[in-house]
């Protein structure tokens, strides 16, 4: 019986998929690169990411921050 091959990388309804075994260089290029888009594919997995080397990923991180307190402290 032959053995099929299947794509580990691609997208699928738009939808970007990378089911390849994660390497530092890549976790470090998706997850921390300041001069790269906000939204970046998963390290592994379906779907998408934020790339915190960004200022709006950063923005949107201390905000969520921001307003965790506030709903803990005022709660």
């Amino acid at each position: 019986m032959r053995r099929r091959e299947y794509d580990t990388q691609g997208r699928i309804v738009g939808i970007p998929y990378d089911f390849r075994l994660p390497t530092w260089s890549k976790i470090a290029n998706r997850l921390y690169a300041p001069g790269g888009a906000m939204v970046v594919p998963k390290v592994f997995g379906c779907g998408w990411t934020l790339n915190m080397g960004h200022r709006g990923s950063q923005v949107i991180l201390a905000a969520t921050v921001v307003a965790s307190v506030v709903a803990i402290v005022t709660g």
